[in-house]
């Protein structure tokens, strides 16, 4: 669908499921879900979505096999208590799109990403505000900072790959990140 501001916006109580859609141009983001909110989606593509092409604000989505691709803000927002599911998702820039945002960006929240990659952002993963995400087998490659965990927060990344990032892991604020079994090169 091409937005020419929201794509799709779920409030309180919604489950759908949301199959082989593709989501591009959104000025605002291209999927807002709000409190109470659980939809699965599964095998979607977002594309070239000047804002957030995902922000979540109190919501339990589930992503499988999706894929973002651009923007100019945080690809993906988890935010105000999120608890959402990612698996086997990409998040990455188009060649023609500035490097000045985050893959993901996570606050106050906690969430769930198993086999993702989060590549050629300005940051990879950004982790604030007391946030607790579980990230198991993912890679994280050709950011600026490939890690920024800060401000009280914790997470969990087992098996994860940090690699040709500039700078691969900041730790910082009084957060207390636990790597395990962890690759970090280059």
């Amino acid at each position: 669908r091409d937005c020419a501001a929201l794509c799709v916006y779920f409030a309180r109580g919604a489950k759908r499921a949301v199959v082989e859609c593709q989501f591009t141009g959104a000025h605002s983001s291209a999927a807002f879900l709000r409190t109470g909110t659980a939809p699965t989606f599964r095998d979607c593509r977002w594309h070239d979505n000047p804002s957030n092409a995902i922000l979540l604000r109190g919501s339990r989505a589930t992503f499988v096999n999706c894929a973002v691709v651009g923007g100019e803000k945080p690809s993906v927002s988890v935010m105000d208590g999120s608890d959402p599911i990612f698996r086997e998702c990409r998040i990455e820039q188009g060649a023609e799109t500035k490097r000045q945002t985050n893959a993901l960006q996570i606050v106050e929240s906690r969430s769930v990403y198993e086999k993702c990659e989060f590549l050629t952002h300005n940051i990879g993963l950004s982790v604030t505000r007391e946030s607790s995400p579980i990230f198991r087998d993912c890679t994280v490659t050709q950011n600026e900072d490939g890690l920024i965990i800060e401000t009280q927060s914790k997470g969990v990344f087992e098996q994860c790959t940090f690699r040709d990032n500039k700078e691969n892991v900041w730790a910082i604020t009084g957060s207390a990140p636990r790597l395990l079994n962890c690759t970090i090169a280059g």
